[in-house]
């Protein structure tokens, strides 16, 4: 995956499957229950937004292609992601 990519629901493209047809998709793994996991959407402009870390609250600008575990949400204040400040394991 070398550019990431954006999912109907909300999140980057984090993962990857292999559909019915052999063809092997990006999805979200986190979502993966949700079929808005798997649909790749345009991304939002994120212009002025904001994105905090769910743990640390570290607010940082809104990036869906280098935030870790990004999610945009429009119908709140700030989007969320989180920065590592837990850890990686």
């Amino acid at each position: 995956m070398s550019q990431s990519k954006f999912m109907k629901c909300g999140h980057t493209a984090n993962a990857h499957t292999t559909n019915k047809d052999g063809k092997t998709i990006e999805i979200c793994c986190l979502c993966s229950g949700n079929p808005d996991a798997k649909i790749e959407v345009p991304p939002p402009d994120l212009t002025g937004r904001k994105a905090c870390c769910d743990h640390c609250r570290k607010l940082v600008d809104s990036n869906f292609e280098h935030l870790a575990f990004f999610e945009y949400r429009p119908s709140k204040d700030t989007d969320r992601y989180y920065c590592g400040c837990m850890g990686w394991d």
